[in-house]
């Protein structure tokens, strides 16, 4: 049975990253290369670009 959340995950996410990216002045992420981890990747860097535009490093 599929029941409707009163929230967006989309938008719960990107709260989310926005919390870590407010308390930290650099971070490291690693992912798996699976596509729950990829899109988390996607997401926090397009959050980075927003926030943080001169701090992102791509390796």
């Amino acid at each position: 049975m599929r029941v409707n959340l009163a929230f967006d995950i989309n938008i719960s996410i990107r709260d989310r990253i926005n919390i870590i990216l407010d308390a930290l002045e650099y971070f490291y992420m690693s992912f798996s290369g699976g596509k729950y981890s990829g899109i988390l990747l996607n997401n926090f860097i397009e959050e980075s670009k927003k926030n943080q535009p001169d701090q992102i490093v791509h390796s």
